[in-house]
Parts: C-alpha cells; sequence; structure tokens
C-alpha cells in the first residue's frame, strides 16, 4: 500500500492514475468527503483526515509500506507537519518515503522554499529511506489564464518575457513519480523534474501556443501587485501573497536556471514532454470542451 497525502490536487491525481495504472494499490489522505469521493473515482482508497491531527496520520499509516509526502503548498508549520509524518512513517515500519518538494529550495527570502528545504533536512536524518522530487515550474499552470490569454491575445506573467524558464508536464511527473514508488532502484535520490529540453522565452512560449490555437498569440508581463489579485489567490493570507511576490522577484531577475529534462528522460525510458506536444495537447483538450 502506497500513502499519498496532499492526493486531491492536480498533482496528486496524475500520480494516482499512473500508479492504479501500474497496478499498485494506493491509499490518499484527504481532509473532506468531497475529495475522497474524487479521489476514489480514479481508483485510490481514500482516508478522511488532517496532516496536523496525529491520530489521523499515524490511522491513515496504518499497514502502509511506502509514502509520498505532497504538502499543500505555503503552509508556515512545513516542517511539524514532516516531523509529524516521518514519526508516523518510522512506527509503521514504512520502507521508502517520498518528498515533493519545490524547485530552489536554497531561497531564504521565499520562505515557503525555505521552509521545504528544512523539511528535507528532516528526512536527511530521519534514518529512512527516501528519495526527493524538485520540479520545476508546471505547464499546466498557463490554464489558470488561458481564457484571458485567448480572449486578449496576451500571455502575460508578473516576470519579463525575455527570461528563460524551463517547465514540467504534471502527466510526466505523475508517471515518473509512479516508477519511482514502484520500480527498485531509485532509493536515495534527488530528482530535479523538467519536460522541456531547453528552456524558453515566454515570447517563444506565447508563439507555440499561438501555432497550437490557430491565432496570434504574443508575450506580455503584467505588474505583480496586479497579477496577486488574481481569483486563484483570494485566500491566501498578505503573507503568502509577500512570499509569491518574493518568487516572481527572483524569476524577474533570473528565469529558472539549472535544470535539464535528462532526470526524467531517465526515469520514464522516453522523451518527455515538449511545450510544442503539450500546447497542442491543450488546444485539442479545450476544443472537445
Amino acid at each position: 500500500m502506497i500513502l499519498l497525502t496532499g492526493a486531491n490536487g492536480q498533482t496528486g491525481h496524475a500520480i494516482i492514475r499512473h500508479l492504479v495504472a501500474r497496478g499498485a494499490p494506493v491509499r490518499g489522505l484527504v481532509r473532506s468527503d468531497a475529495s475522497a469521493r474524487a479521489i476514489e473515482a480514479l481508483g485510490a482508497c481514500a482516508h478522511v483526515g488532517d496532516l496536523r491531527d496525529s491520530a489521523a496520520v499515524e490511522a491513515a499509516m496504518d499497514g502502509v509500506d511506502r509514502v509520498y509526502h505532497l504538502c499543500p503548498g505555503l503552509q508556515p508549520d512545513e516542517v511539524e507537519i514532516v516531523q509529524r509524518m516521518l514519526a508516523a512513517a518510522k512506527r509503521a515500519g514504512v520502507s521508502l518515503f517520498g518528498y515533493h518538494g519545490v524547485s530552489y529550495p536554497q531561497l531564504p527570502r521565499i520562505r515557503f522554499h525555505w521552509e521545504k528545504l528544512k523539511a528535507e533536512t528532516e528526512i536527511l536524518h530521519s534514518g529512512l529511506t527516501f528519495f526527493i522530487v524538485h520540479p520545476c515550474q508546471y505547464m499546466q499552470n498557463v490554464l489558470w489564464s488561458m481564457p484571458r490569454i485567448l480572449e486578449e491575445g496576451v500571455f502575460a506573467l508578473p516576470w519579463s518575457p525575455d527570461r528563460t524558464m524551463v517547465s514540467v508536464d504534471v502527466e510526466d511527473m505523475g508517471e515518473a513519480i509512479a516508477i519511482l514508488l514502484t520500480e527498485p532502484g531509485y532509493a536515495g535520490g534527488t530528482y530535479e523534474f523538467c519536460s522541456v529540453e531547453h528552456a524558453l522565452t515566454r515570447h517563444e512560449m506565447a508563439e507555440i501556443l499561438g501555432r497550437a490555437f490557430q491565432r496570434k498569440i504574443v508575450a506580455g508581463q503584467r505588474p505583480i501587485r496586479e497579477a496577486l489579485q488574481a481569483a486563484r489567490f483570494k485566500h491566501y493570507s498578505d503573507d503568502q501573497l509577500a512570499q509569491m511576490s518574493a518568487l516572481y522577484e527572483f524569476f524577474d531577475l533570473n528565469g529558472t536556471l539549472g535544470f535539464n529534462n535528462r532526470t526524467l528522460k531517465m526515469i520514464l525510458g522516453r522523451e518527455p514532454t515538449s511545450y510544442e506536444a503539450f500546447a497542442a495537447r491543450i488546444a485539442r483538450d479545450m476544443k472537445l470542451a
């Protein structure tokens, strides 16, 4: 049995789909009955409970052999949550503990990244056999703004369109994590996940999206303050918004450096999804929808 936390999000769903396809039994720890029904529809069994409730974590861990800990983002008590998970995993005799980190956990100004690094330190000293995943920015993030992009013909984000960025397809990542959890030989590794062979500017991404959707799309830049007023940020605290602002400032100065797609290629045994293939897929899916 494999326990997955944070199971009812896009990453969790992708991991569940690929684990189920491989015939692996998977249990998702979720916070509500609605979330339980959603992951059960994918073929997982569900345990309803809170990561901050030691009894719920212990109960979810019962009979589990492997864990993939996918903590929701921007949690101020990330370290305490992972300490709770590790303690329960050790008592349950878990043989493998996987952890979903972030790109660039070494940045203290972006506190939720820095907290991920502290959590990794806890894992390193836990005595458990582990692996760690560092995903770069998700390709699927563009879906939040795709209706606006198609309406305005502008792909705008809160950092310079001249910065080169890498990205990962969540489906590639879900498949790779399922492999890490079910096949031997991957324990002890820290894996950077990136799907694209080369970093792209937003000008290049906009051109690729334009070809896929058969319309002209150009790159733009939106002020950080304006971007953080989007509906998806409405439940964020002032502190969480400040952390997102710091992340966007980092991207504006640096883009994303230091990633390549060789790790995913090695694990998947195939070429990862290119941005062109991703754009064609979402254009097809949106047309069908």
